[in-house]
């Protein structure tokens, strides 16, 4: 029976720190190298079953790590806690990865694609952007309301009311005020468009995928829960 080979690999911005070990225990590879040097140094290595910690960047070099050939695994933190048994550095957080990684009740995270990561990352950008243009709308109500100017609630009163006021002139805003409000509701604008184009990006993907057009049949699923479901579950 061949050997197997384990592997931890704590990542960092920098420098990596790797722990590797045979399915007898002997520790075959104990160090740190530079990011320019990390691919190089396990593209020298027998092919392993690589341990990750999830985090920026695990999926990337998930998919690096196996073009050598590598069989990697993305794992929760929870997972490798507790097989660190001494002080929390980069080489003992590698060790215990390593450990981690070989346990069968250890639970791993499929490897995305850059696809999938993309969706992923548009639909988290399109959440910021909601929950700015919410809070841009309440400072808005809220500068007006100093003011004694009272807009009915829902964006759409927003976006109605606000051009109105800011052309009439008999309803005592100062001018400064004027100004800054003007400023937040060109930024509102600026915030629809590009929550639009976020959703038309949605469109596409769906239009573009057999497995989101079978998810747009069930009843109450738009394109952007679709895409969110297809970029979230399964591999690849």
């Amino acid at each position: 029976m061949s050997t197997q080979f384990f592997c931890g690999v704590d990542l960092a911005k920098h420098h990596f720190s790797l722990h590797a070990v045979d399915d007898h225990g002997k520790v075959i590879l104990h160090k740190s190298v530079s990011r320019a040097k990390l691919l190089a140094t396990l593209a020298n290595m027998p092919t392993m079953c690589i341990g990750i910690e999830a985090c920026s960047g695990a999926h990337y070099w998930a998919r690096e790590f196996n073009k050598l050939g590598h069989d990697t695994r993305i794992m929760a933190a929870k997972y490798v806690g507790p097989y660190r048994t001494k002080g929390k550095n980069d080489l003992n957080d590698a060790v215990a990865i390593c450990d981690a990684v070989q346990r069968p009740n250890s639970r791993f995270i499929p490897v995305k694609s850059p696809e999938r990561q993309a969706i992923l990352a548009t639909h988290r950008v399109r959440e910021h952007w909601v929950n700015e243009r919410t809070a841009l709308i309440n400072r808005i109500r809220a500068l007006l309301a100093e003011f004694g100017i009272i807009i009915p609630t829902g964006r759409a009163a927003i976006h109605r009311e606000v051009p109105l006021i800011l052309e009439a002139v008999e309803n005592g805003l100062p001018d400064i005020a004027r100004a800054v409000v003007a400023d937040c509701f060109d930024h509102l604008q600026t915030l629809n468009q590009r929550i639009a184009d976020t959703e038309q990006c949605f469109d596409m993907v769906t239009k573009a995928s057999p497995n989101a057009q079978r998810i747009l049949n069930v009843r109450g699923i738009g394109p952007q829960t679709a895409t969110a479901i297809i970029a979230t579950i399964g591999k690849g």
